[in-house]
């Protein structure tokens, strides 16, 4: 059976109660780990973003500023570069800040970027109220989606997240979420950054800090270590009656809806999970 076809559930009686995907196991973000620097945005309003900053900045797109101890822009597809690179010259990382958004802001954080432009890095797209993304750009306008979760968070409600990159893979977690997926790194992008993509109308970070973890190489062997989790994408469908069944799904025919934690189509139908198999193969499980 293809991976299309174990993603593609066809549904007459039976509601699916959760669903998760499994194969090979994938490091996911569990700790904190060796400090490069931090910035908790502390300075006068209308400072220049970058002065007295332990990290510095460069704006390279968009108009930043400071207010209220945070960074904030109101400018789409808006790029904050942190100028401090990796001390080793590798793209592997976490980086922790707090973010907060209006609904449908669309607050980016960027690892593994070069140190001009976001061309060539990874992004985890936070949609706030909506989706949480992960995105490969590669080329001057090109972004491609990668995987994608329910779960973003609500408006005006700044949220801490932990974005980590390295090992072959890309991580994210936020609250009790987690999203991973295998990423393989651009050649010397030592650079991390914070951005905004289509809409961004009240978006502001604080609490930033950029860190090494443990790959077990020898100049990092005394950071923190990360876990492991064996889940390309996983949902409960913990969400409202009737509602949408969310990002994560495509409908390809039927009507679905959430019903006490519980997918459901109004009589038969298919819908398909949008995470596909990173190694292009059909092998994997499904646990329903």
């Amino acid at each position: 059976m293809s991976l299309v076809a174990l993603f593609g559930l066809l549904l007459c009686s039976v509601l699916i109660v959760g669903v998760a995907v499994g194969l090979p196991c994938v490091p996911c973000i569990a700790c904190d780990s060796c400090p490069i620097c931090s910035d908790a945005f502390a300075r006068a309003d209308g400072t220049d973003i970058s002065t007295g900053s332990p990290c510095g900045w460069t704006e390279v797109a968009g108009s930043w500023s400071l207010s209220s101890g945070k960074l904030v822009t109101s400018s789409t597809s808006a790029y904050a570069r942190c100028d401090t690179a990796h001390p080793d010259g590798i793209s592997s990382a976490i980086v922790h800040v707090t973010i907060e958004g209006a609904a449908d802001d669309e607050l980016d954080v960027i690892v593994n970027a070069n140190n001009s432009n976001k061309n060539n890095c990874w992004i985890v797209r936070f949609t706030i109220g909506g989706c949480v993304s992960i995105i490969e750009c590669n080329g001057a306008a090109a972004e491609t989606e990668r995987t994608l979760i329910d779960g973003a968070p609500a408006a005006s409600t700044p949220t801490p997240v932990a974005v980590f990159f390295g090992g072959g893979n890309i991580g994210v977690q936020w609250g009790s979420h987690e999203l991973v997926y295998p990423a393989s790194p651009t050649a010397s992008a030592s650079y991390v950054g914070l951005g905004t993509k289509a809409q961004a109308s009240a978006v502001r970070f604080t609490a930033f800090s950029f860190s090494r973890y443990n790959s077990g190489s020898e100049a990092d062997a005394g950071c923190g270590s990360i876990g492991r989790g064996c889940s390309i994408a996983d949902d409960t469908f913990a969400r409202a009656d009737n509602a949408d069944p969310g990002c994560q799904w495509n409908t390809l025919s039927g009507t679905w809806s959430i019903a006490s934690h519980t997918l459901k189509p109004s009589a038969t139908g298919t819908i398909q999970h949008r995470t596909p198999n990173h190694t292009g193969k059909a092998t994997g499980s499904v646990i329903a």
